[in-house]
């Protein structure tokens, strides 16, 4: 009897595609991911972290001066990150569209845009498979979790970090598959584009760990045996590890100094939380982003972290579903090994801010950590799908591939595009998060802070979003914190003062402390308010607000001088806050020098021409001046913009001119 033969699969190699069908996923991956996302030109910036990082950060509304290069640099601890390449893009907008919020969410579009294309091209590279790797970089470009990243201009060190970290993959594949100096350069620029990714956002350090997945799979550099040959060509264990020392280097100093500006920015928050309750919502966490992958639906900006109120039995199923997946997909790594690697991408790339080791801010989730970890998750899906059809005859397997691959990608981008909508405003996202997932103390309160805002003026509707806040953690400092400020703003100041006692009897906030000085001054009691406001500066020496608000408490008790000092003291700190170059010209007036204080006006108005009490304050000046006609143009400029002047002046001027 005869031997039966065996066939043996040859070893992937490379596929030789015509550059017109690359050419064409391009484009369409391009002009597709662009229609989805296009709206965002009409969008506003949101009362969300936009104003910190881009309407009330001095820094960035001046552009890219040496100064902001600097402070983009530096320790500081602000907004509790260190991504100066990021703070910069964002110098770069400003000067550009200034505030216009659609031209910068258009920039973040397009470096999604170009991610999604350097996705395609750096897998396409890496596996020799230009439709699985066309339909991973399709669902990277249009699935709904990914809105959250690209529709939010202070998420923009998301799109520019994953820009650079695609870029740094693309390289690598080259600089792998390379021979000759050509390779030292590929390499170079492996090491500048994963530099300029850390310095955009630091949830890149895993990106080494990453290349080692890539390395076994789809690279296979680690195996010794193929078709049942011994390979000598492979490197060795230690070279492979060796080529990656520089990167692991720049992650190891990415992580110093972003885990130091979060420790002095106030964002870490691992010692309000056990390490039992992270565990139980890092393996809730993980599920739930496993759910919301193939079901993307209930969205929202802000999920808050249950701490001790997740039930058991969820943290337990949790547990119970990520260990069979694990097992089972390591049971299927030997003859899929993408399976494994997509798995421990997913797992590991999340590791960063999955809050385990520490918890950072207030919530228990965010869809835009996901943006790279789905990536694994989606490599699973192109390469595993085609597997599960094997059997099938190869045109049919074509076609039923064809078809379930653009009733995803189809479903996915109507659901983005409707996603999109959500972000168009600050009331339009904190309604829908409201409404997907109650109770949420983080969307009542910043609702509440939208719609207290000037230009809605509905501050009673705000004061029951605070309540509501209220309801759900009666000893929410921050919410406290707002409903005190709200009442100050109604003239209720006692009611106002006694509630930020009961946050103050709770929190040693600074933001409190300022904020019920700043109240007193207000009841007229500035000598009561004084040793608030010194203690903020004594604790945050660069806290601007307490040094322009402890300067009107001298200008109210007459030391002129000393009022003048503080009001310098917080110019030099924040030049662009217009109210301190305001209050010191009203100094000015009363010491009665009157050029410097239309100086001081004219400054403030420069820096923030929205001040329209400035205008009544310029006319008073004019007014001791007998400048009249000057003086009644500046009063009636206040009126035109809310600003009432006082009746009196404005009989006594209108008659001085015969009006």
């Amino acid at each position: 009897m005869g031997q039966k033969r065996i066939q043996k699969k040859p070893a992937p190699v490379e596929v030789a595609v015509d550059w017109r069908v690359i050419a064409g996923i391009i484009i369409a991956l391009a002009f597709g991911t662009l229609v989805v996302y296009l709206r965002v030109v009409g969008h506003q910036f949101l009362q969300f972290d936009d104003p910190e990082y881009i309407k009330k950060n001095f820094n960035i509304v001046n552009g890219p001066t040496p100064e902001a290069i600097r402070w983009a640099f530096a320790k500081t601890g602000y907004c509790s990150n260190w991504h100066p390449l990021t703070w910069i893009s964002h110098m770069i907008d400003m000067k550009i569209f200034g505030m216009d919020a659609g031209m910068h969410l258009l920039v973040n579009v397009a470096l999604h845009i170009g991610s999604t294309v350097l996705l395609f091209l750096g897998l396409f590279k890496l596996t020799g498979s230009p439709w699985r790797s066309a339909f991973v970089a399709a669902l990277f470009a249009v699935h709904p979790a990914h809105v959250e990243s690209v529709a939010w201009v202070a998420e923009r060190k998301d799109v520019l970090s994953t820009f650079f970290l695609m870029l740094t993959i693309l390289s690598y594949a080259h600089y792998v598959k390379r021979k000759g100096t050509a390779k030292y350069a590929l390499y170079g620029a492996m090491i500048v584009s994963y530099a300029l990714g850390l310095l955009s956002k630091p949830m890149l350090v895993t990106l080494p760990f990453v290349l080692l997945l890539l390395d076994w799979w789809p690279l296979g550099r680690f195996a010794r045996v193929q078709n049942g040959k011994k390979v000598e060509t492979r490197p060795s264990i230690f070279s492979i590890v060796a080529e990656k020392l520089p990167l692991f280097a720049m992650a190891a100093f990415s992580s110093y100094m972003t885990y130091s500006v979060q420790r002095m920015g106030g964002a870490v928050a691992s010692t309000t939380l056990t390490l039992g309750m992270r565990i139980d919502n890092a393996f809730v966490a993980y599920a739930n982003y496993i759910g919301k992958l193939l079901f993307p639906v209930k969205l929202a900006v802000v999920y808050p972290h249950p701490g001790n109120t997740l039930p058991i039995v969820n943290a337990i199923a949790a547990m119970a579903l990520i260990a069979a997946l694990s097992i089972a997909f390591a049971r299927m790594t030997r003859k899929h090994p993408y399976i494994g690697m997509g798995w421990v991408f997913f797992i590991f790339t999340l590791l960063p801010v999955i809050g385990l080791f520490v918890q950072v801010g207030e919530q228990g989730m965010a869809d835009r950590y996901t943006y790279v970890p789905y990536i694994g998750l989606f490599i699973m899906i192109a390469w595993g799908v085609p597997e599960l059809l094997a059997r099938m005859p190869d045109r049919k397997r074509a076609q039923t591939l064809g078809a379930l691959a653009g009733v995803v990608i189809l479903a996915l981008a109507a659901g983005t595009y409707h996603q999109v909508g959500y972000w168009k405003d600050t009331g339009t996202l904190f309604r829908h998060t409201i409404a997907v997932t109650p109770p949420n103390i983080t969307a009542e309160i910043n609702l509440g802070a939208w719609l207290e805002d000037p230009e809605r003026g509905k501050r009673p509707e705000a004061i029951e979003h605070y309540k509501a806040a209220l309801d759900v953690n009666p000893n929410h400092v921050r919410s406290l914190n707002l409903l005190a400020t709200a009442y100050a703003r109604d003239q209720r100041y006692q009611e106002a003062v006694d509630i930020y006692q009961k946050a103050l009897s709770l929190s040693d906030d600074l933001n409190v402390t300022n904020n019920i000085g700043l109240t007193l001054n207000e009841m007229g009691k500035p000598k009561d308010a004084i040793p608030y406001l010194e203690k903020v500066i004594a604790l945050k020496p660069d806290f601007f607000a307490a040094y322009n608000n402890l300067g009107n408490s001298y200008r109210m008790l007459g030391q002129y001088d000393k009022a003048v000092e503080l009001f310098d003291q917080a110019i030099g700190i924040n030049p662009s806050l217009g109210h301190s170059y305001a209050n010191r010209g009203l100094v000015r007036v009363l010491q009665g020098r009157f050029d410097e204080a239309l100086a001081d006006y004219a400054e403030a108005l420069r820096v923030d021409p929205n001040l329209g009490y400035v205008h009544t304050r310029m006319g008073a000046a004019y007014y001791f001046m007998k400048r009249y006609p000057e003086a009644l143009e500046e009063l009636r400029q206040g009126a035109d913009m809310g600003v009432e002047p006082d009746p009196a002046l404005l009989a006594d001027l209108k008659a001085r001119l015969g009006q």
